[in-house]
């Protein structure tokens, strides 16, 4: 852990002028200054809320349960495909799906047992057909895009692709428009104007930081609800998950902790040593930023986002948007921004996918994008943030009765700023 965790930094902010009267960036004697505290007051938001499913409800400040270590693991693994609505079951040989911190859905590939079933999957005039898939208790539900085919002398094979069902939000379903907003709206609302003026059977699950947007400000042209939303998201240094199995999307900070307030104490769920089978890891470096400018447009402020006990001198890119409207929201961007800095490593690590239980102590044994992980490794104990998941189930051996689950986990460690 570094000195910077002592004490919260300054953020002083500048409130802009109408271009009409001053370039930008000057201002008069008389524009008012603040000083915002780096951290929880009553000008700031505590953390966000562990993403859904996580399985642990205890206090932000205690660490989560940790799995009592067992010589022998046994798993009984499991996995179903229905079409939705009727149910109808779909056998399949595998299921491959993955998630990243960077990509608003999960995608799904799944080869089919029997090639004939094909035709139950095909698009017909209601649109897309939907699946459900169910892998050891977790279940995800997914729209079907695609279909490869392929043959081995007379072995014909069918594999059919798709994403999260939110991905109805992107313009190959739903039109592109441009719009001008008026009339004053907070960021929330904005986004699930995307959602409620096409009357689409969709919700937004708005985690963390919300803020008041005033008329005339937002605007765009030619854009799907989709990139609408996650643009909104973006102000604030928030990205865009989809809920596995709900018509849901999460909008969540990209850094809900920032790596320097790592520890057990905060962490999401515990991962013991003894569950990972296989480590690979990456190691990235990035300049040790300590200050990023921060600019609105219009009626936007102008703020310098320095790290306490820094020289400020070091400068991540400067970030312009239409939507840093408040001090707030800026000091929020400037967060996300310089949480992403120093050396760091992503860390992929194989594990049995345990349903949640008497194995996990009550947590999740998925480990979604942007949960944070408490490794008990007995030598070197450490926090990662999850971004990323990619999850293979196989059917194999006489009849293909054997099912094989696993998951691939990647945690991006910051060894600078944690541990």
């Amino acid at each position: 852990m570094t000195g910077f965790a002592q004490a919260p930094p300054v953020i002083v902010m500048q409130a802009d002028q109408p271009p009409r009267a001053h370039p930008w960036g000057v201002t008069n004697a008389s524009d008012a200054r603040w000083k915002l505290r780096w951290g929880h007051g009553p000008q700031y938001r505590r953390p966000d809320p562990p993403p859904i499913g996580s399985g642990w409800t205890g206090s932000p400040n205690e660490p989560p349960p940790i799995p009592i270590a067992r010589r022998v693991y046994i798993v009984m693994n499991d996995v179903s495909v229905v079409r939705l609505p009727e149910r109808t079951p779909i056998e399949v040989l595998s299921v491959d799906l993955q998630a990243t911190v960077d990509s608003w859905c999960w995608g799904v590939r799944m080869e089919l047992a029997d090639p004939s079933q094909v035709a139950l999957l095909k698009p017909d005039g209601n649109g897309p057909k939907l699946v459900e898939i169910t892998m050891n208790t977790y279940v995800w539900t997914a729209v079907i895009e695609g279909r490869e085919r392929s043959r081995e002398h007379a072995n014909a094979a069918i594999t059919v692709t798709g994403r999260s069902q939110t991905a109805l939000l992107a313009d190959d379903y739903t039109a592109r428009r441009s719009l001008a907003v008026t009339d004053v709206f907070s960021a929330q609302q904005l986004a699930n104007k995307e959602i409620t003026d096409r009357a689409l059977p969709f919700t937004i699950d708005w985690q963390g930081l919300d803020w008041v947007v005033p008329g005339g400000v937002w605007y765009y042209q030619d854009m799907a609800p989709i990139e609408v939303i996650a643009q909104i998201a973006a102000t604030r240094g928030a990205v865009l998950q989809s809920h596995p199995s709900d018509p849901k999307l999460i909008v969540q900070s990209r850094y809900p902790v920032s790596p320097w307030n790592w520890s057990a104490g905060v962490a999401d769920v515990a991962l013991p040593s003894d569950w990972i089978t296989g480590v690979t890891a990456q190691q990235q470096s990035k300049p040790l930023y300590d200050a990023v400018i921060i600019a609105g447009q219009q009626q936007g402020v102008l703020a310098k986002v320095t790290r306490l006990a820094s020289a400020g001198a070091t400068f991540a890119s400067q970030v312009v948007d239409q939507l840093i409207v408040t001090a707030d929201v800026a000091a929020e961007r400037g967060r996300n921004v310089l949480s992403d800095r120093g050396m760091q490593e992503q860390v992929n690590m194989d594990i049995p996918l345990f349903a949640p239980g008497t194995v996990t102590a009550g947590m999740s044994g998925l480990y979604t994008p942007l949960l944070l992980v408490d490794v008990q490794d007995p030598t070197d104990p450490w926090q990662g943030q999850s971004v990323g998941v990619s999850i293979t189930a196989r059917r194999g051996g006489t009849d293909n009765k054997a099912l094989e689950i696993w998951q691939t986990v990647s945690l991006e460690r910051h060894l600078t700023d944690a541990n």
